[in-house]
C-alpha cells in the first residue's frame, strides 16, 4: 500500500513491484504527479511532463494498481490489510508571512498553476525558483 501518488509515491511503486510485492497506489485526487501536476502548466517545465509520463508508463508496464479519488482510511487499510505501507502524502505549503498575506487576494503558485484561482490585472510574484 502507497499513500499518495506523486512522485515519492510512484516511485515508491516502481521500485517495489519488481521486487514481487503486490503494490496499491492510492491518490487523493484525480490524477498522479502530485505538485508536479502544477509545475508542468510551465512550458519551461517540459521535463518534468517527461518525467510524469515515463512514471506512467512504468507503473503501467509493472502492473502496479493505482486508485485515484481514493483517500486512504482506516477502514481502507482495515479492508486491505497491507503487509507494508509506504506514506507518501503531500507536503504542505509554506504560507508567506507578513502583513495582508491572509487577505483572499493573495494566493498561492500552486492554485494559481492548477487552476483553482484566478489572478487579477496586477499580480506580485513572489519567490518563484527555477
Amino acid at each position: 500500500m502507497v499513500i499518495g501518488g506523486g512522485v515519492a509515491g510512484m516511485e515508491a511503486g516502481r521500485v517495489a513491484a519488481p521486487a514481487r510485492h503486490r503494490v496499491v497506489i492510492y491518490e487523493k485526487s484525480d490524477k498522479l504527479g502530485g505538485h508536479v501536476t502544477e509545475a508542468v502548466v510551465m512550458p519551461f517545465k517540459e521535463g518534468e511532463q517527461k518525467l510524469l509520463d515515463w512514471y506512467r508508463t512504468e507503473l503501467g508496464d509493472l502492473k502496479v494498481e493505482i486508485r485515484l479519488k481514493t483517500e486512504v482510511t482506516s477502514e481502507i487499510v482495515s479492508q486491505e490489510q497491507p503487509g507494508r505501507s509506504c506514506c507518501c502524502h503531500r507536503i504542505k505549503v509554506r504560507a508567506f508571512e507578513c502583513s495582508g498575506a491572509d487577505r483572499p487576494s493573495v494566493i498561492s503558485a500552486c492554485d494559481f498553476l492548477s487552476g483553482k484561482t484566478q489572478v487579477g490585472q496586477r499580480v506580485v510574484v513572489i519567490g518563484g525558483a527555477r
